[in-house]
C-alpha cells in the first residue's frame, strides 16, 4: 500500500481504519443511559421480551457481518463464538450470535469474543484484545463505564464486534449488529470501493487485521517437530503434563493437610454439601484474571442475611490479601508465625509437583454493602482483610515418552524456556520427573556472572525484570543453561517481554501457544504452534479464534 501512494514507513492499520471508518458520528457511547435506554426501546435490567427480540431480528436481519466470498464469510462464522448471555425478560439465556438484535442486554467474560457493537453497563476488570479492529501490538485496552473519547473505537466505555475479552465480565447493552458494528461498516468500505489495484490491497489488510497469527496446529507432542531454533518457550501444562487430567491430591485445612482418601470424612464435617449451597445462594461470579490473579463469588448467608465473600486463587496472591485465618472454626489474627506456617505448607504441596490453589472468605461489612445491594450495579471495592481457610492440591499427571521428546529436542541444540503460573517449586519437580533438573537462582546469579556454567535454572516470574536487564548470556549466565524453567508467569505480557529480549540478543525464538491471547506471541516468535484445548465450549471458541485461517 505504501509503495502505491510513494511511501516507505511501516504501514500504520490504525489509520488506515479511522480513515475507512471516518468519524464515528453515533453518540450511543456519549448519551445518558436513560437516553440510551429510551432510543433503543429497552430495559436496561430486564433486557427485551422474548416477542420484541423476534420482532427485531425478523426486522434488522440475522447478525452477520458483511462478507465479499463464500470463504471470508465462512472465516468470520468460524471466528465469532456461537453464543452470548442476553437477559430475556429477566433472566440470562444463552442465545446465538448470528440472533442478537439492538438493545439487548448482555453478560460478557473472559474467552468471550465479542459479537456485537455494546456500550458497557457495568463491569470489573475488564481488558480485552482489539487486534482484529486495530491490528498492532498495543491491542490490549482496559475497559469501563466511562466515555472517554468522542470516536466509539477508541472510548473505554465500548466493547466492539470481533474484539476478545481477556479477564473480567462485563454487563452492556448491544447498539449496533451486523453490518452496522464498526468491523461490520470497515469491510463494507472496503467492499463498496471499486477494485482497483490500491483498493484490493486495502481489502487484503482489513482481513489480515483480524488473522494476526499464521499457526500450524499440530499434535500436542509438538516439540520435537521445532527445529534450528536457538530457544524454545512452552507451557509445561498441556505439553509436559495433561490440562483436563488433573485430580484433587491434597487438602490443607485447620492446620493440617489430608489425603484425598480422607475428602470424604472432610465433607462430612460440614454436613450435607447441597444443603450449605441452599443456605448460600450465589449472586455473582467473577471467573479468574491473569490481572489479579484470583477468581470470587458473592453470596448470600441466608441464617445471618449477610453478604459473603468466597475468594480463590494463587496462594501468594490470596495470602497477601488476608489479615486473619480460620483456626478451630474461629477466625483469629494472621501473625507472622502462622503467615509463616501457611507459606511453609504451601511450599511443601509444591515440592511434590502439586498445583496449589488458596482459599478465602470474608463477611462483607453492612455499611458498605447493605442486605438490598444489588450486584448488577455494585462493584466490589476491594478484596482485602480477607481470612484464610485453607489449600488445595492437584496432581500432574505426565504425558507419556515426553522424556524421550525433550532429549530428541536438546539434542537439535534448542535450549528450552518452560513457563506456568505455577509455584517454581512444583515446575521443578515436575519436570525434575522426566530428567530436567536445575537449581533455584535468584537475583543475584543475573547481576554478576557465576563461577560455574547452570545446567538447568529454575526462578519466580517476579525475577523477570532483573533477568531481563542482564547484558549476559554469555556461558555462565542463567540464559545459557540447557533449560529454563519460570514459574508463575501468569500474564501474556511476560512471553512478549522474553521473546523481544532474546530477539534483541540475535536469538531465533519459537513458541508454543495455549488460547487466543498467545497469537500476537505466535506472530511475534520465529514459529509457532498452538494447543488445541478440547473440553469446554468456551475452549474451543479460543481455539477457533486463534487459529481460525
Amino acid at each position: 500500500i505504501n509503495a502505491e501512494y510513494g511511501g516507505s514507513a511501516p504501514f500504520d492499520y490504525s489509520n488506515c481504519l479511522s480513515e475507512l471508518v471516518m468519524t464515528s458520528v453515533e453518540d450511543e457511547h456519549r448519551i445518558p443511559l436513560e437516553d440510551l435506554a429510551k432510543r433503543l426501546s429497552t430495559n436496561l435490567k430486564n433486557g427485551l421480551s422474548n416477542s420484541e427480540r423476534e420482532k427485531r431480528l425478523n426486522k434488522s436481519g440475522l447478525n452477520i457481518l458483511p462478507h465479499i466470498d463464500a470463504k471470508e464469510q465462512e472465516y468470520w462464522e468460524t471466528a465469532l463464538p456461537n453464543t452470548t448471555l442476553v437477559r430475556i425478560d429477566g433472566e440470562l439465556s444463552r442465545v446465538l450470535n448470528r440472533n442478537l438484535v439492538v438493545g439487548d442486554v448482555v453478560t460478557l467474560i473472559e474467552g468471550d469474543i465479542v459479537g456485537a457493537d455494546i456500550r458497557i453497563l457495568s463491569c470489573s476488570n475488564v481488558t480485552v484484545d482489539m487486534s482484529p479492529l486495530i491490528g498492532y501490538e498495543d491491542s490490549i485496552k482496559k475497559r469501563g463505564i466511562k466515555c472517554t473519547n468522542e470516536d466509539q473505537l477508541n472510548s473505554e466505555n465500548m466493547l466492539l464486534a470481533s474484539s476478545y475479552i481477556v479477564s473480567g465480565v462485563a454487563n452492556g447493552v448491544v447498539v449496533s449488529v451486523g453490518a452496522s458494528t464498526i468491523m461490520g461498516r470497515t469491510l463494507g468500505s472496503v467492499e463498496s470501493v471499486k477494485k482497483t489495484p490500491p483498493s484490493k490491497r486495502v481489502q487484503l489488510m482489513i482481513y489480515e487485521l483480524a488473522n494476526q497469527a499464521r499457526i500450524w496446529v499440530k499434535n500436542p507432542d509438538v516439540l520435537s517437530r521445532f527445529n534450528h531454533l536457538d530457544f524454545l518457550i512452552t507451557p509445561t501444562a498441556g505439553v509436559v503434563t495433561f490440562l483436563s487430567k488433573m485430580v484433587v491430591a491434597n487438602i490443607y485445612f485447620d492446620g493440617t493437610v489430608q489425603k484425598t482418601s480422607a475428602l470424604y470424612n472432610f465433607v462430612l464435617k460440614f454436613k450435607n454439601v447441597e444443603e450449605i449451597r441452599e443456605q448460600h445462594p450465589l449472586f455473582l461470579r467473577v471467573p479468574y484474571s491473569r490481572e489479579t490473579n484470583v477468581q470470587y463469588s458473592i453470596h448470600k448467608d441466608t441464617v445471618s442475611n449477610r453478604w459473603l465473600l468466597a475468594v480463590e486463587g494463587l496462594p501468594e496472591t490470596v495470602l497477601e490479601k488476608c489479615s486473619h485465618v480460620m483456626k478451630n472454626g474461629e477466625e483469629c489474627v494472621m501473625g507472622e508465625e502462622e503467615m509463616k506456617e501457611c507459606i511453609k505448607q504451601m511450599e511443601n504441596l509444591c515440592k511434590q509437583g502439586e498445583t496449589v490453589y488458596a482459599f478465602a472468605h470474608q463477611y462483607l461489612p453492612d455499611s458498605l454493602y447493605p442486605r438490598n445491594t444489588s450486584w448488577e450495579s455494585t462493584q466490589l471495592k476491594s478484596l482485602e482483610n480477607l481470612c484464610f481457610l485453607g489449600y488445595l492440591s492437584m496432581e500432574n499427571p505426565l504425558k507419556p515418552d515426553i522424556e524421550r521428546t525433550l532429549i530428541r529436542l536438546q539434542s537439535n541444540q534448542t535450549k528450552i524456556i518452560f513457563t506456568g503460573r505455577e509455584h517454581p517449586l512444583a515446575l521443578k519437580a515436575i519436570l525434575s520427573s522426566v530428567g530436567v533438573v536445575s537449581e533455584i537462582v535468584n537475583q543475584s546469579h543475573f547481576v554478576s556472572p557465576s563461577t560455574t556454567a547452570f545446567h538447568g535454572v529454575c526462578f519466580s516470574g517476579n525475577l523477570l525484570p532483573v533477568a531481563l536487564e542482564s547484558q549476559n548470556l554469555l556461558e555462565n549466565s542463567p540464559w545459557a543453561a540447557e533449560s529454563i524453567i519460570i514459574g508463575r508467569v501468569t500474564k501474556v505480557e511476560s512471553k512478549r517481554q522474553i521473546i523481544e529480549y532474546l530477539k534483541k540478543k540475535g536469538k531465533t525464538v519459537g513458541i508454543i501457544g495455549k488460547r487466543a491471547a498467545d497469537a500476537l506471541l505466535l506472530k511475534k516468535s520465529r514459529s509457532g504452534h498452538c494447543l488445541q484445548r478440547s473440553g469446554t465450549k468456551l475452549h474451543e471458541r479460543e481455539f477457533r479464534y486463534c487459529c481460525c485461517g
